[in-house]
């Protein structure tokens, strides 16, 4: 049977405060833990929106998924 390695990635995610949405709460980003080398080709963030609100128009030139 052959064997199989782990995947490398050179650390943990870690989020960061970004902005705040006029309403719904705050917006993190991290840098994901590709090589220097190597970095992603994409951004992530995340955020929370609370009960019966709504976050802003969130608008991007880029596509999102």
């Amino acid at each position: 049977m052959p064997s199989t390695n782990p995947a490398i990635t050179s650390g943990v995610v870690t989020f960061e405060h970004w902005y705040d949405f006029a309403e719904g709460g705050p917006v993190q980003r991290a840098l994901l833990p590709f090589p220097s080398t190597a970095p992603a080709p994409f951004e992530v963030a995340r955020w929370s929106v609370a009960p019966n609100t709504s976050n802003d128009l969130d608008v991007h030139r880029s596509r999102e998924v």
